[in-house]
């Protein structure tokens, strides 16, 4: 692999590891809009409608700049007496893509989802249905043929702990197992590529304080990784990823203010800066701007959130 074909996946894992550019409202504080810019301009941007309950209602979504040119995206909620999502309908500059439909008992749980193309919602793609702690989704191909199935079963709290994928066949083609411990927090996951030949195992170790401490991965009962976390005062201030040959691939440093919120992640790989990601919050703990910059100082991309929030 050549220097800038490594570069780029190495900032393309620095994006997905740091903050990711999701904000989640804090309070009772409602997100209206969010963007991203670059040096070249506004590259997308997100609004939010609500009904009189606070339910969302649309999600539209602009995007100005991508290896596809510009395109816009809308997501449209509905909602039945009980206030329970009942429908959900995809747009793609203004064209319907898809419409999802669900159905719930008179406890209010989830009992069956149907997605299907275009405005009708006739021609099935998936089905979904639910019986106890059990979920059973199928595929469909053309002539209505059964493409896939995902199987998925729960635990009494709600924890999925089996999600098995079938294909056209009803043979496996992966299946992942989760356990959990007392506070419904993963230790051991399980992901068996059947098709590939590959098994890959995470156990993750918790402190006194129930805060994760490590995590250890195994490709092939071969340990690949693992992850240690350091924290001050409760609050986490270091994560540092270990590769093969006890090496270290990465550390991300973080600062928080004195609420826990972190304002600053330091990306760090072969013991230099890479990428820096300095957060802002208002007054309610919102998240309303997010910088990031390479490991040369300069602005590469540009986050903001707006709320509506109670006075």
């Amino acid at each position: 692999m050549n220097k800038t074909n490594q570069m780029s996946r190495l900032f393309y894992l620095v994006l997905v590891l740091l903050s990711g550019g999701i904000a989640n409202a804090q309070s009772d504080c409602l997100l209206t809009t969010s963007t991203t810019s670059t040096a070249k301009g506004l590259e997308s941007q997100v609004k939010n409608t609500y009904n009189l309950e606070n339910k969302l209602t649309e999600e539209s979504k602009e995007i100005l700049a991508s290896a596809n040119g510009s395109y816009t995206t809308k997501k449209t909620f509905e909602y039945n007496p009980k206030g329970y999502l009942s429908k959900t309908t995809e747009y793609l500059n203004d064209k319907v893509t898809s419409v999802k439909n669900r159905t719930y008992d008179n406890l209010g749980k989830l009992i069956s989802e149907t997605e299907g193309l275009e405005t009708t919602g006739q021609n099935i793609i998936n089905r979904l249905t639910t019986s106890g702690t059990s979920s059973i989704k199928l595929y469909y191909g053309e002539n209505n043929t059964i493409s896939g199935t995902e199987i998925i079963e729960k635990d009494a709290s709600g924890n999925v702990t089996k999600h098995n994928v079938l294909n056209s066949e009803n043979k496996v083609n992966s299946s992942k197992e989760f356990r959990f411990n007392e506070e419904s927090k993963t230790v051991y996951a399980k992901n068996n590529d059947v098709v590939g030949g590959m098994i890959q195992e995470t156990f993750t170790d918790y402190g006194s304080q129930g805060q994760i401490s490590k995590d250890s991965t195994y490709l092939n009962n071969t340990l690949i990784a693992k992850t240690l976390f350091d924290y001050t005062d409760g609050f986490l201030t270091k994560k540092t990823r270990i590769g093969r040959n006890n090496k270290v691939d990465y550390e991300i440093i973080y600062k928080n203010d004195t609420e826990g919120k972190v304002i600053e992640e330091r990306f760090i790989y072969n013991g230099e800066l890479l990428n820096l990601v300095e957060n802002t919050y208002d007054r309610f703990g919102n998240l309303t701007l997010e910088k990031s910059y390479n490991q040369n100082n300069q602005l590469l991309r540009t986050k903001t959130w707006e709320y509506n929030c109670p006075n």
